[in-house]
Order: C-alpha cells, then structure tokens, then sequence
C-alpha cells in the first residue's frame, strides 16, 4: 500500500508540476504579447474549459495523494 500512495503521489506531481511549467513559458508568454481585450477573453476562455474532470484529478489528487503519504 505505502508503495502504491507513494508511486501515485510522485506521477500526480509530477503531471501538476509539468502542467504548472508548460502553462509558465508558453501560454503566459504568449499572452503578454496580446492587448488588453484579446487577453482577457482568452484567460477566460481557458479558465472555463481548465474546469474538467482530468486537471482536478491531477490538481486535487496530488494534495490529497501527499497527505496519505504524509500518513503512512
């Protein structure tokens, strides 16, 4: 069991930590070059479709994935 939490805690993080990474030097510098308006639909655009079932597995699943490890 303590290998499985352990293995399952790693692979969430490491998603969550490439997400987090990808989003940083791509999206966010793409976006700074783009005015006032076309940056605003678009963050809202993606912030929309972010909400679904995969990134909150990923999101929620590595804090949650961290505290039973903690535990065990």
């Amino acid at each position: 069991m303590k290998t499985f939490v352990l293995f399952t805690t790693v692979i969430l993080n490491a998603f969550a930590t490439g997400f987090f990474f990808a989003w940083s030097v791509s999206v966010i510098l793409g976006t700074k070059k783009v005015g006032d308006f076309t940056y605003l639909e678009s963050m809202q655009s993606i912030n929309r479709e972010i909400l679904n079932p995969a990134f909150f597995i990923v999101f929620f699943g590595s804090i949650v994935s961290l505290f039973a490890c903690a535990i065990l």
